[in-house]
């Protein structure tokens, strides 16, 4: 078994390395989808032979180039073939670490009152007033301090087929 084993290991990794070497002429060219992107959308542009990105918001793309503006105005444009990767830049969607720990507390505090008015009714009464506490500051929320940022996430739309 175990000869069969490592020749079945070796015809896999002949295989896969054939359809590595194979990828770069059947890549699938996704300039479509930086096509597809609105205007004034937040992009990365990683240009050919650069070592950091360029980050602007797109004004116009078609077949043959990428047009975009820098924070102070500055318009850059790219030949379609200049540029390696676009990455589009958007707000993360969902609940953060903050959200999921608070939901935790109050779900472990609502199971621990339950069982303490259970147990002993006169435990209602702290309860009770930890309860009308939080309806209180929940109805009427106070300043709690300068806004969050919002989270962004990096989302990668085109590579380039050539290295």
């Amino acid at each position: 078994m175990g000869k069969w084993m490592g020749w079945a290991l070796a015809v896999v990794m002949a295989g896969s390395g054939v359809a590595h070497a194979a990828g770069g002429k059947n890549a699938v060219d996704r300039w479509g989808a930086v096509e597809g992107l609105a205007p004034d959308a937040r992009i990365d542009v990683l240009p050919q032979n650069q070592a950091g990105p360029d980050a602007c918001w797109l004004t116009s793309v078609d077949d043959a180039a990428l047009t975009c503006v820098v924070g102070n105005g500055t318009r850059l444009v790219y030949p379609r073939a200049a540029v390696r990767d676009v990455w589009v830049i958007e707000p993360t969607h969902g609940w953060d670490a903050r959200t999921w720990i608070k939901a935790g507390f109050g779900l472990a505090g609502i199971g621990l009152g339950v069982a303490c008015i259970v147990a002993n009714p006169m435990c209602a009464v702290p309860f009770g007033a930890v309860a009308l506490w939080w309806l209180e500051r929940s109805t009427f929320p106070g300043p709690v301090g300068p806004p969050r940022p919002q989270r962004m996430r990096r989302r990668l739309v085109y590579r380039s087929s050539t290295p």
